[in-house]
């Protein structure tokens, strides 16, 4: 069975754009040659806002146990009261920030396993698909 003349890339019903691709119009390839590759900065930009809010949260954190230990000396217990609730307030924000940052991470690593560079098997040559 003779291999195909053209082929349409599949990137996994990816809407990303592609980033790159490694041939030309008509060029021969081989089994497993990298074709293309699709961008995937929209998943990265993601990602690093999540970690930036799990750092923002956290440095919140901090701020309000510091300021309960400085408080505790010296302060009325309605203050405390109000410090430990801050505190309690942040490292619930932690928890969803983690969590956020979770889920970012897995849309992360799902589109980098979908931008993954495209390989065709037993391709003669590329042409793009017009349609």
């Amino acid at each position: 069975m003779a291999s195909p003349s053209t082929y349409s890339l599949n990137f996994l019903h990816s809407n990303a754009p592609v980033s790159a691709i490694y041939v030309k119009v008509g060029e021969k390839v081989r089994a497993g040659q990298v074709l293309a590759k699709l961008d995937d900065a929209t998943q990265q930009v993601t990602l690093e806002q999540a970690e930036a809010g799990v750092t923002e949260v956290k440095a919140s954190l901090m701020s309000a146990e510091a300021k309960l230990q400085q408080d505790e000396s010296g302060a009325t217990p309605q203050t405390i009261a109000l410090d430990k609730n801050a505190i309690a307030d942040d490292e619930t924000a932690v928890g969803q920030a983690k969590q956020a940052y979770q889920l970012a991470l897995q849309a992360y690593n799902d589109a980098h396993r979908r931008s993954r560079p495209c390989r065709v098997p037993n391709l003669i040559s590329w042409r793009p698909n017009n349609s």
